[in-house]
């Protein structure tokens, strides 16, 4: 699974603090209050009844500054399949500025919504939806941020490097997305828990998609392996024509599909 825990956020301290607040609406109070919670999320099955300009408001005071009725349903399964409900009607109109604003403080710090969509199972499908039309407008700020406190060592770039998926975004449109990763985002390991010593270096150097990018304008990227990883790159440098013939082979031979006794097992830990 991506991100696991869910912030639930205090009601009480909500009302007092945005009930007439200048700039909150009474359907954007409503929207945010409703969201984390069943009745809410039957109250919001209808994508129609969300104004693009109610999905991408974002608080500007209080203990929930920063966030986004985007943000609240980018963070649960049930949100995201609103997002992607009658053919990511409602998804598709998250805008740039919602989609990389990152919270600036409190428990969520760090977090956007492009963190959640990237992070979750359902997530890449928005991100992928039209041509990578959303995944295309993260930006180089927000897919190398990496995250503090119990969700310490993780990035964007590091949930995308992780699955297929979000492999497919950061190798899209040759390579535009993948080749803003920073040298310390892909150097990046994680310190503590169920991902600990996993990198964005890792993910890369063990996947096809990975190595393509990698080895992208000249090994550009690639140069950038710390340690170990340097060897990686000065092998794949002294062995350019081969390693391209291969990655090439790799993008555009039919694959078959394996039968069920020959299939490999995938490590995850998502």
């Amino acid at each position: 699974m991506g991100p696991e825990e869910q912030y639930v956020p205090n009601y009480v301290e909500i009302e007092d603090d945005f009930i007439g607040k200048e700039g909150l609406s009474k359907i954007e109070l409503a929207a945010t209050l409703l969201e984390p919670t069943d009745i809410g999320q039957y109250t919001l099955t209808d994508d129609k009844q969300i104004s693009k300009e109610t999905l991408n408001h974002m608080i500007e005071e209080g203990l929930d500054k920063g966030e986004s009725v985007a943000l609240w349903l980018a963070r649960s399964p049930e949100g995201r399949d609103l997002l992607a409900h009658n053919d990511f009607a409602l998804g598709s109109q998250i805008s740039k500025e919602t989609l990389n604003h990152m919270i600036e403080e409190g428990p969520n710090k760090g977090q956007s919504v492009a963190y959640w969509l990237a992070g979750s199972l359902e997530g890449p499908a928005l991100l992928a939806y039209d041509d990578f039309a959303l995944g295309s407008q993260i930006t180089a700020e927000t897919l190398n941020h990496i995250l503090e406190g119990k969700r310490k060592g993780v990035s964007v770039a590091f949930w995308l490097a992780g699955r297929p998926e979000g492999r497919a975004l950061l190798v899209h449109d040759d390579f535009a997305l993948g080749s803003q990763i920073t040298a310390e985002t892909l150097n990046h390991i994680i310190p503590e828990g169920i991902r600990k010593e996993l990198s964005v270096a890792f993910w890369l150097t063990a996947t096809p998609e990975g190595l393509a990018l990698l080895a992208h304008d000249n090994y550009k990227l690639g140069k950038q392996l710390s340690t170990v990883g340097k060897t990686i790159a000065d092998i794949l440098e002294r062995n350019q024509e081969t390693m391209l013939s291969r990655l090439y082979s790799m993008f555009t031979k039919p694959r078959r599909t394996p039968s069920a006794a020959h299939t490999p097992r995938r490590l995850s830990i998502f």
